[in-house]
Formats: C-alpha cells, structure tokens, sequence
C-alpha cells in the first residue's frame, strides 16, 4: 500500500553522473555552474548565503534540498531561485 507513481507517468531514474551534491561552502557560482550544465544538483543540510539567485533553466531539472539545506537570499533583494520559463517540469 501507498502511493502509485504509475497513474501519474511513472517514475524517472537519473545517473549520479548527471547530478552535482553541493555543499553549504560551495559559492552561488559554483552551484550555477553546475545547474548551467544541466546538472540535477542535491543541497546537502545546511546554511546557503547566496550571492546571486540559483536559475534552473533546463527542462525536467532538479534542485533538491535534503536534511535542513536552508537559502539564505541574496543581501541585493534577488530571490534565492529563478526558474527560467522555458524550463518545463522543473
């Protein structure tokens, strides 16, 4: 018993070689970098202070956080992620 995935088009299996685990140390920059390749990027638990917004703009990625990966906004008022519109099932 439990939820069936089937009815809603089935689930997706992604390659650890297309997904980045980034680190609370790891730069905005960084981070981008790796979503700018098309990487599915996991936030490991902690404190995010970004310096710029995480834009997700390839269709069907993920930004996942797990634990208590928290996104702390950029200090210019920018928000933390920009999904570009393009980008569907993101």
């Amino acid at each position: 018993v439990g939820p069936s995935f089937q009815e809603e088009g089935g689930t997706t299996a992604v390659p650890f070689s297309e997904v980045y685990v980034a680190r609370s140390s790891d730069a905005s920059s960084a981070i981008q970098a790796k979503l700018d390749l098309g990487l599915h990027v996991v936030l490991t638990p902690g404190i995010y202070n970004l310096t710029q917004p995480l834009t997700l703009s390839t269709s069907g990625q993920v930004l996942l956080g797990i634990g208590m990966a928290t996104l702390v906004a950029p200090k210019d008022g920018r928000p933390c992620v920009y999904v570009k519109g393009l980008a569907k099932g993101v």
